[in-house]
């Protein structure tokens, strides 16, 4: 073969087969020290970007299920204490309503009115909150304004009565005359520390239509 004896053949082919194994070992080295380091490498560092992207899926969860609570706390303030705006007078004025037909007392002229009075309790209001004292008359048998001072004190909404008296309303009848102050409070609209417009003061009410 090409003028080779056994002997060179022998020689050629020994040779031969120590550059492949060289070659190969070369091949595994490299595969087994660079590549598979580097893709060691790469898998570390993709199971760390993993674990902090799941670690910020858990806080936006978090967050979503804090704000959710926050957001029914606030629902619950606001039908407690609910915002200044004239609408409001009007519900306002509509829930007394509501209260003096399930009392079974009739109310006189009424007059809403907005007031920087210091409360009995507590002094002061913080400047996010505005005080409405309702004036009224509410006249009925004596059990029913008793229920109805009751409700008033005891309904949902966060509000308390100032004053009241109770007296006859006509010799040799079983009615009475309730003049009572009525107080609830409402936020003022905006963010806080900002200029607020100063609301309309509310209207003077008619008289309620008399019960039978």
């Amino acid at each position: 073969m090409f003028g080779l004896n056994e002997k060179q053949l022998l020689i050629v082919t020994i040779v031969a087969i120590c550059i492949v194994m060289a070659a190969g070992g070369a091949a595994v080295y490299y595969f087994q020290f660079v590549v598979l380091e580097e893709k060691k490498a790469k898998i570390k560092e993709i199971e760390t970007k993993t674990t902090a992207a799941q670690k910020q899926i858990e806080e936006m969860d978090r967050f979503k299920t804090e704000t959710e609570e926050f957001n029914k706390k606030i629902e619950s303030v606001r039908s407690v204490i609910p915002s200044l705006s004239t609408e409001e007078y009007d519900k306002f004025v509509n829930m007394i309503q509501s209260i003096r037909n399930q009392c079974g007392v009739e109310i006189g002229a009424a007059r809403l009115t907005l007031t920087n009075k210091k409360n009995p309790v507590g002094g002061a209001l913080p400047v996010s909150m505005v005080r409405v004292d309702y004036q009224l008359t509410a006249t009925g048998r004596f059990y029913n304004v008793i229920r109805f001072l009751n409700a008033i004190e005891t309904h949902n909404r966060f509000m308390h009565i100032q004053t009241f008296a109770i007296t006859p309303a006509k010799a040799g009848l079983d009615s009475f005359n309730l003049p009572v102050t009525i107080s609830t409070y409402l936020f003022k609209p905006g963010t806080p520390g900002a200029a607020t417009a100063a609301p309309q003061e509310p209207p003077l009410l008619p008289p309620t239509t008399p019960i039978p």
